[in-house]
């Protein structure tokens, strides 16, 4: 289980244009679009980062940002049409 998201967490590395980041998101969903970790435990299933915050951005702490503007941040380092990593709407 641990290397599916290994494997997950270097291609997502990869698609950025970043030095370091701390994205936070979800790992997969539903058929229902909702968030479905637990089951990705029992069931094996290709697994995609829905990401829908950034935290900290190549050494800049971003915390104290507004949210719509850490959405904007995480909106320009996140590839188009990437069926691994996207944005939540």
């Amino acid at each position: 289980m641990l290397s599916r998201f290994g494997v997950l967490a270097n291609q997502v590395g990869r698609l950025l244009d970043v030095d370091e980041a701390v994205i936070d998101g979800v790992i997969a969903a539903d058929e229902t679009g909702r968030p479905q970790f637990y089951e990705l435990l029992r069931v094996p299933r290709s697994v995609c980062y829905v990401a829908f915050d950034i935290l900290w951005l190549d050494g800049a702490d971003l915390r104290s940002l507004p949210l719509d503007e850490r959405c904007r941040r995480l909106q320009s380092i996140l590839p188009k049409g990437s069926p691994i990593v996207s944005e939540a709407l």
